[in-house]
């Protein structure tokens, strides 16, 4: 009769004249397993797999062939060795796949970015040329704001010496003139050439204040009959022009001065 591998190891282990607690301490598990392995007892056993190799190294412990045991393990237990399975790189990449919503995030979140970008690109732009043609000014109804002139020279109507002549502006910028004033009676041109971004409020004779934003590059000349005020909230920011004389930089910057011009 054919033994099974519980016996086999039982047998083994008498005929070596091992008790069943030296096998335990040998192999490191309890001597209540051992006995539940020849017995074959696998209510009391951990799983197959687990068991197989338990009884692989009891065999190993008893120094016998362990192929007739195995034999009888995987008879008794059914016990399929399972063999791992390894995928060639084209299989394994056909099996994993990219999620739609990640691909589209892959394509669309450059694109997005890239938009967004040259959209931001285009307001600067944009709002850099606006602020670059703007000025803004409240004038009241005696005084407006006439145009952007190219001549730089003062015309003598200016200074006073010819009467008759067309007034001209004194440095390309704005002119802020009052609409009773004619040629004959312009008596004070201040031109202001902003150096930084300064706020200046601006009363030409009897006037209300003009409230203008002065921006580098961009000169505003003012015209009165008798006198113009000027207050600056920065005074290190503007170099003045009066009546064709370069009279500087009135104050220092962060320093609020107030001028009279003629003083």
């Amino acid at each position: 009769m054919e033994l099974s591998f519980g016996q086999i190891l039982k047998q083994h282990r008498e005929s070596q004249g091992l008790s069943i607690r030296q096998v335990s301490i040998s192999i490191k598990i309890t001597p209540t397993m051992i006995q539940d392995i020849e017995n074959e007892n696998f209510n009391n056993l951990p799983q197959a797999v687990f068991l197989r190799g338990l009884v692989r190294t009891y065999c190993k412990q008893l120094n016998i062939d362990e192929k007739e045991v195995i034999d009888s393990f995987d008879s008794i237990t059914k016990f399929e060795k399972m063999s791992a399975r390894r995928s060639p790189i084209e299989t394994l990449s056909n099996e994993i796949k990219t999620p739609t919503y990640v691909w589209l995030s892959r394509v669309f979140i450059p694109i997005f970015i890239m938009a967004a970008l040259g959209l931001a690109a285009l307001a600067i732009v944009f709002i850099t040329k606006k602020y670059d043609k703007e000025i803004q000014t409240v004038i009241n109804p005696e005084v407006s704001a006439i145009h952007k002139v190219q001549d730089t020279k003062v015309s003598d109507t200016a200074s006073g010496t010819a009467p008759n002549a067309p007034v001209a502006a004194i440095e390309p910028g704005i002119v802020a003139t009052s609409k009773e004033l004619t040629p004959t009676k312009i008596t004070q041109v201040i031109t202001l050439e902003p150096l930084a971004k300064t706020l200046v409020f601006v009363k030409v004779d009897d006037s209300e204040n003009q409230k203008i934003i002065l921006r580098p590059d961009v000169n505003v000349t003012f015209q009165a009959l008798n006198k113009i005020t000027l207050k600056i909230q920065d005074g290190g920011a503007v170099n003045i022009i009066y009546n064709n004389k370069d009279i500087g930089v009135p104050g220092v910057f962060g320093q609020e001065i107030e001028l009279t011009f003629p003083k």
